[in-house]
């Protein structure tokens, strides 16, 4: 086999390049006359080829993913292919969960038929089998979050049980697929829905993101033509704040508050009883799902005041400058 010899120009110009900045060094330390020339064009030449060799073209190989429902369907009838014994203490949770939900009498979801029958092993397969049954129980729920019908309560409240064990991501994406949730305290009308918020939302491993879902979704109608949400309900433990080492400046609360928000806190704990009634969660929960502490702390009373600045869109008063100048400068007693 011959062989060719072929000149690399890139590198004949780097060498070439860097020995003209070496004679150029000794140059400047010699203190020859050229000194300045040769360092500056054996510099030139380096940078002009870095410009050149900076132009580069890869081959990218393009992948194309995703999961369609044909997708979901081979991995279906993959994982349906599996058969053999399986002993009852080491059933995957997937299977036992499909079989509580598809025997309760109250659930509406056309769930699929149970077949998995399962042969396992080692116990190196059984779990690589048991997660296999996980990825398809959360496709699956994630095909009935983009399909249930959300007008329907039955079909939502099975879904909300079918998601009660699973993680925070998957009941977050259900309720991302609402703008507002409504509750009227004359007609109690929305209550059904108000439960089933209140029902997924506190059931959340992190409560305080399933109380920001629910303080963003909720809102409630208290008059014919009042709404209001949580960030307008005042439960401050006395009608007077006080400022100042020694309690010198006192604010009244129904000087900061004036369009009604101190009367919300009745409707609150109104539904928050009729919640508890009805036994849907114990009122601790309720109280840190609506956001209420045992009574609201100065910091909070500042920043609903400032909600109510944001809503109203008005100047505030001069009680209500001197709240907030007097918290600013004694916030910390």
């Amino acid at each position: 086999m011959s062989k060719t010899k072929k000149l690399d120009i890139f590198n004949l110009f780097y060498s070439g390049a860097a020995v003209v900045i070496l004679i150029g060094v000794i140059a400047k330390l010699l203190e020859w006359p050229l000194q300045d020339l040769l360092i500056t064009g054996g510099l030139a030449i380096e940078a002009l080829v870095f410009a050149v060799s900076a132009i580069k073209f890869v081959d990218v190989k393009k992948i194309e993913e995703g999961a369609t429902e044909a997708t979901l369907s081979k991995v279906a009838d993959g994982l349906g292919n599996i058969t053999g014994n399986f002993d009852g203490m080491n059933r995957s949770e997937f299977v036992q969960n499909y079989d509580k939900f598809q025997g309760h009498n109250n659930l509406v979801l056309n769930l699929p038929t149970n077949q998995f029958a399962i042969d396992i092993p080692s116990s190196t397969n059984a779990n690589h089998t048991i997660w296999q049954l996980e990825q398809l129980d959360i496709l699956r729920l994630e095909q009935l979050i983009q399909k249930v019908d959300y007008t329907n309560e039955n079909e939502l409240s099975s879904l909300i049980i079918l998601l009660q064990s699973q993680s925070d991501k998957l009941k977050s994406r259900l309720w991302s697929r609402f703008k507002k949730i409504k509750y009227n305290f004359s007609t109690n009308s929305g209550y059904s829905f108000l439960k089933l918020l209140v029902q997924s939302t506190i059931s959340f491993s992190n409560s305080n993101h399933g109380a920001q879902i629910f303080n963003d979704l909720i809102e409630f109608q208290v008059t014919e033509s009042k709404f209001i949400v949580l960030n307008e309900v005042i439960n401050y433990s006395s009608e007077t704040i006080y400022f100042g080492p020694q309690n010198e400046y006192s604010i009244h609360l129904n000087e900061l508050f004036l369009n009604g928000e101190l009367e919300n806190l009745s409707y609150i704990n109104t539904l928050i009883d009729q919640l508890v009634s009805d036994n849907v969660a114990p009122k601790y929960k309720l109280v840190q799902l609506f956001g209420l502490s045992e009574f609201n702390s100065k910091k909070e009373v500042y920043d609903k005041l400032n909600y109510h600045f944001s809503k109203s869109n008005i100047k505030p008063n001069r009680t209500q400058l001197l709240f907030v100048l007097l918290y600013k400068q004694y916030s910390n007693f």
